[in-house]
Formats: C-alpha cells, sequence, structure tokens
C-alpha cells in the first residue's frame, strides 16, 4: 500500500480509501463528487441585488466605477 500511495504522491490512508471505495462500487465510486458548500448558501446579496451589480458590472468600464 505504501508504495502505491508513494506512486501515487497521496497518504496511504487515500490509497486504502481508494481501494475500498472501489471494491464498494467499483469505477463509478471512483468519481469525483462535488464540494464546498451548496451554491447560494451564506450570500450577503439579494437575487436582484446581484442582477443588478453584474449588469452594472458588465455595461460599465472600471474607470466610471472607480475600481
Amino acid at each position: 500500500m505504501a508504495e502505491i500511495a508513494r506512486t501515487l504522491d497521496v497518504s496511504s490512508r487515500a490509497a486504502q480509501n481508494w481501494i475500498n471505495a472501489y471494491k464498494a462500487g467499483g469505477f463509478k465510486a471512483l468519481t469525483a463528487k462535488k464540494r464546498g458548500y451548496p451554491e447560494g448558501m451564506n450570500r450577503r446579496l439579494t437575487a436582484e441585488q446581484e442582477r443588478k451589480l453584474q449588469k452594472q458590472i458588465a455595461d460599465e468600464h472600471p474607470d466610471q466605477l472607480k475600481l
């Protein structure tokens, strides 16, 4: 296991996790899973505020926005 992990430049635990996932579910179990917070979680702007801001940024030259 250690040799496989070194070859792949990962920890032995990560290599073991991959082997266990493969044994449990085949190649499908090895596909990348979505990580992080769900999209939209902890937003500070409402959808309307975000739309207006995106439009303003797209429609204006940076110098006009004082960026």
